[in-house]
């Protein structure tokens, strides 16, 4: 769950599965604080191999890349998570991504920090 206007948000990833004659099924929730300093700087190139993308990374942070369509009318236009470029682990280097999906060329991009944050004991 993303609270757009604060200062955390919660990612909630369920398994839900078969298992011999019983049901295994679960939750896990990730806690992270959004990075409120100057936004990362995302060098995005197009060619006809798809739409690269370039970032300088940091340790201890991890990146999503959003993509939408442009041609979507805006209430139904939301940012989706693009494959491949999900909490993507920040090692101090440069990380590249490429989206070669056919309609990559017109897509539009963004990029969220996220920092691991620990609950107060």
């Amino acid at each position: 769950m993303s609270i757009r206007g604060g200062v955390r948000f919660f990612r909630f990833a369920c398994l839900i599965g078969l298992l011999g004659s019983g049901v295994l099924h679960g939750c896990v929730r990730v806690e992270a604080a959004r990075d409120t300093r100057e936004g990362i700087r995302m060098l995005v190139t197009r060619d006809i191999n798809g739409v690269h993308m370039q970032w300088e990374s940091e340790v201890g942070k991890w990146y999503t890349v959003y993509y939408r369509e442009p041609w979507i009318p805006v209430p139904n236009n939301t940012w989706k998570e693009l494959p491949g470029g999900v909490e993507i682990k920040g090692t101090g280097k440069l990380i590249r991504l490429t989206d070669d999906s056919t309609h990559a060329r017109h897509r539009k991009y963004r990029i969220e920090t996220l920092i691991p944050v620990r609950k107060a004991r």
